[in-house]
């Protein structure tokens, strides 16, 4: 008549030997789509602690049904054995006037000058490819004010190559490192940006896409379009609409800037069959 008692861990690892039944979280499985994205140490801990943990589960907490099915996919599991619990995020702080003013004060920012991205540092979030693409939009715009880029969040690993890159596009007076933010910092950044941007080329959820969504929207949106010179923003049309990190745009000599369409799976598609099923006319130079 006692009581079960299960062990649970925020991490994704049980014990190698528990006499109570183990239900291990995990949230993704990125580490086996991009293992040149760790370092050798804590790979081999990923790779074998995790897998040991799942065969011995009693049950198994994910965060996204992307992830569910990838578990399933990877280790061959039943799908009765995985509960999703999606990730939450709290309600913005009220924070006041002069408060969110001294924040921006903090960063030398202005409000609706600049471009947010915010997470951790690490492989995984693409950051390389984003410092890239606001170097080329600075070189194709015309602001009145130049906007900067705003990085927020603590260094996780394999981070070098972000600063390397920062330096190498020659912009690092327009790059803004901020390093851990406390959540009256990351409101206050989120509620004043032009866009925020996340561009993964993993996610087993993706926190930052609801909580940017959990902003007053209308407001934000009618400052930026209120703003001086171009807008450019991320708009989320569909749940399932994937993201493509890797598409390269191509600046045109009159500062237009113009990418593949959203329809091109090149080279799964072939040309003929793409143009048949565009819903925008493709550009033609």
């Amino acid at each position: 008549n006692s009581p079960s008692v299960l062990f649970f861990s925020p991490r994704q690892y049980s014990p190698i030997f528990s006499k109570f039944p183990t239900i291990p979280p995990l949230h993704d499985i990125g580490y086996l789509q991009f293992q040149d994205q760790f370092n050798r140490k804590d790979l081999h801990q990923l790779i074998h602690w995790t897998k040991q943990s799942l065969r011995h589960a009693k049950h198994i907490i994910t965060v996204s049904q992307f992830s569910k099915d990838e578990i399933i996919k990877t280790y061959h599991l039943n799908p009765d054995k995985i509960t999703i619990a999606y990730n939450g995020v709290n309600s913005p702080p009220k924070i006041n006037r002069l408060a969110q003013q001294k924040i921006l004060k903090t960063y030398q920012l202005q409000p609706g000058n600049y471009f947010l991205y915010l997470g951790t540092l690490k492989p995984n979030k693409n950051i390389p490819f984003l410092v890239k693409s606001f170097a080329l939009f600075l070189k194709s715009t015309n602001y009145r004010s130049t906007p900067k880029l705003v990085i927020a969040g603590k260094k996780g690993w394999l981070f070098d190559e972000i600063f390397a890159t920062v330096k190498q596009q020659g912009i690092t007076d327009r790059v803004i490192f901020t390093d851990f933010v406390t959540e009256d910092q990351k409101w206050t950044l989120y509620r004043h940006a032009t866009a925020s941007i996340l561009p993964s080329t993993y996610e087993g959820f993706g926190i930052p896409a609801i909580e940017i969504e959990g902003r007053d929207f209308e407001a934000s949106l009618s400052s930026v379009l209120a703003s001086q010179g171009p807008c450019v923003g991320v708009v989320r049309l569909d749940p399932q609409q994937g993201f493509e990190p890797r598409s390269s745009s191509k600046s045109l000599p009159d500062g237009r800037i113009v990418s593949a369409p959203l329809e091109d799976m090149y080279p799964f598609l072939e040309r003929d069959e793409l143009r048949s099923n565009l819903f925008i006319e493709e550009w033609k130079n």
